[in-house]
């Protein structure tokens, strides 16, 4: 059992050894307002703070090549369709190759915004150990909810429903 803690010890010590001083703090309740997102042809651009300041985001970080974030896409779509007017959507791919994510888009008619950014900022700042990952933002910046892993619809609108509620 001293084993155990004392590997446990050297454990932490040796992530706060990694992480340094130097390490990013980042806020688990709060989104960067100023981090770019481009669409995926590059023709535009936005920042995360222009998209929650009007109405709640819905952020979905995805890639093209991870069947969980391929399966709920659809259900994404149709949320945005259903609630469009009242939370700005944002897909946000990690994939490598943006050219990979638009010929999904293409392939399965989403209409939905679709954006890609600085791949390792993204994965750092929102902590994306796994996708897919959903985020909620409330119209001030603060994190709603997080969820790590696809939801089915049922879970979509439990999801969004903080931002729901006449």
């Amino acid at each position: 059992m001293k084993i155990r803690s004392y590997v446990g010890i050297c454990l932490v010590l040796c992530l706060l050894f990694i992480a340094g001083p130097g390490s990013r703090n980042v806020s688990a309740d709060a989104v960067d307002p100023s981090m770019v997102l481009t669409t995926l042809d590059g023709s535009d651009s936005t920042t995360v703070g222009d998209l929650y300041s009007d109405k709640p985001l819905y952020i979905n970080f995805w890639a093209s090549w991870c069947p969980p974030c391929v399966s709920e896409m659809p259900d994404i779509q149709t949320m945005y369709e259903k609630y469009g007017d009242r939370i700005n959507f944002a897909a946000v791919t990690v994939d490598d190759n943006t050219g990979d994510a638009a010929a999904y888009q293409q392939n399965a008619g989403l209409t939905l915004p679709i954006y890609t950014g600085n791949v390792d900022e993204l994965v750092s700042f929102y902590h994306l150990d796994g996708i897919p990952v959903s985020v909620l933002v409330d119209t001030d910046g603060t994190i709603l909810a997080r969820q790590v892993g696809s939801m089915s619809m049922a879970g979509m609108e439990l999801f969004l429903s903080p931002v729901l509620q006449d």
